[in-house]
């Protein structure tokens, strides 16, 4: 079987780090489970504005904006199946990193990227939510070393390659980004840029003095990088 498919013949998670203008994943951090999900569920939807016009039936809808894919999936989190005598912790083993996934990253101010990888699935996102967590087994010592729980991911994509696939004709929408309650600064310069250190350049062409005072739902200037920053 060849190396590429070996990989992906398990679920693994692999978390990913910002490195300039592109991620760089890092398979020695894997996260490799014993037992592959029986299913997982894939959603994506698209966001319209409703208006409404006098003498007319029908609300008259608008396309706004895509939204971000959304991947679900329960796990096993086992280590008693392991061929080892000392079964090990599954918190130790499972909990901790994904939890990791979850905390905030420093350079990037929001919880880094991975990505799922399972026979033809190639999941690019950050983990939002986990929930169900169950241990189920426990050794004589009470350590757990089964459990299950349930993960979803929102995909994640840079806001560059979003304007090349399907491209985008209009230079004011691909120059225009809209500011989310749960939106920072930082993170919207590592979508655009790659880079979270680049918000300054974001700050600047929207004459922002104080980036933790941004209205949520402000379009924001999204500038092309000049040969200083890119």
């Amino acid at each position: 079987m060849p190396n590429d498919q070996l990989k992906k013949s398990k679920f693994v998670i692999i978390p990913g780090k910002s490195s300039g203008n592109s991620i760089n994943y890092d398979e020695r951090k894997k996260i490799e489970f014993s037992f592959n999900p029986s299913k997982y569920t894939l959603t994506d939807r698209n966001n319209y504005q409703r208006s409404k016009n006098p003498g007319t039936k029908s609300p008259v809808i608008k396309f706004r904006q895509g939204q971000a894919r959304t991947l679900t999936v329960d796990l096993m989190l086992d280590t008693w199946m392991s061929e080892k005598k000392d079964k090990e912790d599954a918190r130790e083993k499972y909990l901790k990193p994904l939890q990791k996934l979850m905390a905030i990253d420093g350079d990037l101010h929001a919880p880094p990227p991975c990505r799922v990888l399972w026979g033809s699935l190639d999941f690019k996102g950050v983990l939002e939510r986990m929930d169900n967590l169950e241990f189920t087994l426990f050794t004589n010592q009470g350590i757990p070393v089964r459990g299950t729980v349930k993960l979803t991911f929102k995909e994640y994509i840079p806001l560059e390659e979003q304007a090349k696939d399907p491209p985008l004709h209009s230079p004011d929408r691909r120059k225009l980004f809209k500011m989310t309650q749960d939106e920072t600064i930082w993170h919207m310069a590592y979508t655009a840029y790659g880079d979270a250190s680049l918000w300054r350049v974001i700050a600047e062409a929207n004459h922002i003095d104080d980036p933790l005072c941004i209205e949520a739902g402000k379009d924001l200037i999204i500038p092309v990088l000049d040969q200083e920053h890119a």
